[in-house]
């Protein structure tokens, strides 16, 4: 968990204050170098991992794990999983490697089952804290207004491209468009139904309701994560077992849905791949 909020810090900030950050003497710490502290993200990950390996240790979890219950097993698939979503994040430097993130996804998350999650319940003190913000809000106790600054970010205006996420973030106005709320500015004049109007956290919504989980880490990123790692190598994403595309390689290998391989047999969808593709 350190290496998750770390990452985030550095990923948000860059440079930020770590080494010299723990100290309740220290007034002013000093600032860290943001690829310097992406090095001990991977520390930590490493050193945790190697931790939960460990067969001679006294320390169990149960019920204090609210994650995973005190399965370490799936602890460590996350910590590997942890480690593909990290080494992805450098696609855009020098350091990128799409081998080693495919290495740590080989011991990652098997399936769904292996979500790293915070469950909520319906219970005061248990719920979700967004679905909390969301049911302020709709008591018109004014506490989760959609800054504009995302709004435009994913609407198209700052960067041209649409993201279809918005409307499994927060609610449309009642006029069927996203609108937010400039920061520090307060509500603009023609906002009358605060509930309408703008952009807000609704429990309609997956990750504001009051009994939604909080995920850490799931399978479905590391998917989306893999596919990335196979196209910077220039290779076709290997599916689990069956081909769900026309295989690319077909021009090379012979093979491609209704393509006659060396072997003249002809992939359909029912076939399994050659595992060449």
């Amino acid at each position: 968990m350190k290496a998750i909020n770390l990452a985030l810090l550095v990923d948000s900030w860059n440079n930020v204050p770590y080494s010299d950050a723990f100290f309740v003497q220290t007034i002013n710490p000093t600032y860290d170098g943001g690829q310097a502290l992406y090095t001990e993200v991977f520390t930590l990950l490493t050193e945790g991992i190697a931790k939960l390996q460990e067969t001679t240790t006294s320390l169990t979890m149960g019920t204090d794990d609210f994650i995973f219950q005190g399965n370490l097993s799936r602890w460590i698939k996350t910590g590997y999983a942890l480690q593909a979503r990290y080494l992805n994040h450098l696609s855009k430097t020098s350091a990128y490697n799409p081998d080693a993130i495919l290495t740590a996804i080989s011991t990652g998350l098997a399936s769904n089952a292996d979500n790293a999650k915070v469950v909520y319940f319906d219970v005061s003190g248990a719920r979700n804290p967004w679905g909390v913000v969301s049911i302020n809000q709709a008591g018109l106790t004014l506490d989760g207004w959609i800054s504009e600054q995302i709004v435009q970010a994913m609407d198209g205006t700052t960067f041209g491209v649409v993201d279809p996420r918005m409307g499994f973030l927060f609610s449309q106005t009642q006029y069927g468009t996203f609108r937010g709320t400039k920061n520090g500015a307060g509500r603009d004049p023609d906002v009358v139904d605060l509930r309408r109007d703008i952009s807000t956290l609704v429990e309609a919504t997956f990750y504001a309701n009051r009994v939604s989980p909080v995920m850490v880490m799931t399978y479905a990123e590391q998917k989306f994560i893999e596919a990335e790692a196979y196209l910077a190598k220039g290779a076709a994403f290997k599916t689990s077992g069956l081909c769900r595309v026309p295989c690319r390689n077909y021009r090379t290998h012979g093979h491609g849905w209704g393509k006659r391989s060396k072997s003249r047999h002809i992939l359909k969808r029912s076939d399994r791949c050659c595992g060449r593709c």
